[in-house]
């Protein structure tokens, strides 16, 4: 029944009949051709992308045209990042104190894994569980160059357990490590005052010793051109129960060995942050491709899981 309709009568009615549900075949998830992938070919030390949400054949605003009412069904990044911002918007509504790279630890970190051999990737325990393949490729699975994280599971970010957090420090120190002078970093983070046009803050220079940026706190490891051992440094920020254990759950990449210490980490109201060291050694000295892997930390509630990128 249209408004105009309601509007002409004086007694409308509206009957309300039994809800049916048309279920047609299981989609499979599938990461389409058009969709951007990774390496990082600037600063491969950072895997990209982040995280993988719907883009294609999404009913969207458009421009009003004859016959289409102003909607359409639109494919494209440009349909999957409005995704991933109303997200963004939930969370910090939900938490106003998080910052910005605590929501996206949490959107990278809470897909769900039905099984952390295969790694499966679901929406969450409630709807849709499936691995991802690539498009036009048949069989082929997705890999973290393709989806990142994974796909966005809303609910699950609302309560990540733990996060990886990053201050103004960290950000400084990867302007840095990319061998930018001081000069440059300080004009970069000297903050002028828009009223008279002076100084408000003074810049930034870089410290003596500048930390890699394999020990920038992501929710990802990636490694380029491992030949023997590296280790990486991560802290995580527990916004759980406040005395909660997590364990280590460790899927190593194909050819690498990974040690993790501590690999038990217990949280208290005094101990809310906690840092840990990964340690990666090649087990393959002839050169091979991309391997990918993942690190988890899971309390028996939470499972909080990163991707692991190693060019041995």
């Amino acid at each position: 029944m249209t408004f105009s309709v309601c509007n002409s009568n004086q007694n409308p009615m509206i009957k309300l009949g039994r809800s049916e549900v048309l279920e047609g075949k299981k989609a499979v998830l599938k990461v389409p051709k058009f969709s951007s992938r990774g390496p990082n070919s600037f600063t491969p030390e950072i895997l990209k992308p982040d995280v993988a949400a719907p883009g294609v054949n999404i009913l969207a605003t458009f421009i009003p045209r004859s016959g289409d009412n102003g909607f359409k069904l639109q494919s494209g990044t440009s349909m999957a990042t409005p995704h991933v911002s109303g997200i963004v918007a939930l969370l910090k509504v939900a938490h106003p104190n998080w910052s910005p790279a605590t929501i996206k630890s949490a959107l990278v970190t809470t897909y769900l894994i039905t099984n952390i051999l295969t790694v499966r990737v679901a929406w969450n325990e409630d709807t849709y569980t499936s691995e991802i393949f690539l498009e036009g490729t048949g069989d082929k699975l997705a890999d973290p160059f393709d989806f990142g994280g994974g796909i966005c599971n809303p609910n699950g970010a609302t309560d990540p357990g733990l996060v990886y957090d990053m201050d103004k420090d960290d950000y400084l120190n990867y302007l840095c490590s990319l061998g930018y002078s001081n000069d440059m970093v300080y004009n970069a983070t000297t903050y002028l005052s828009s009223s008279k046009n002076s100084t408000a803050a003074g810049g930034i220079v870089c410290p003596k010793k500048v930390p890699s940026r394999l020990d920038l706190n992501l929710p990802s490891i990636s490694i380029p051109n491992l030949k023997n051992s590296v280790s990486v440094k991560r802290t995580v920020t527990n916004v759980g129960n406040v005395n909660s254990i997590y364990k280590v759950l460790v899927k190593p990449p194909r050819n690498t060995a990974i040690k993790v210490s501590p690999h038990v980490l217990k949280f208290n109201a005094k101990a809310k942050k906690i840092s840990f060291e990964v340690k990666i050694t090649s087990t393959h000295q002839s050169s091979t491709k991309f391997t990918f892997g993942s690190l988890a930390w899971s309390d028996g509630k939470h499972f909080v899981r990163i991707p692991k990128q190693i060019d041995v």
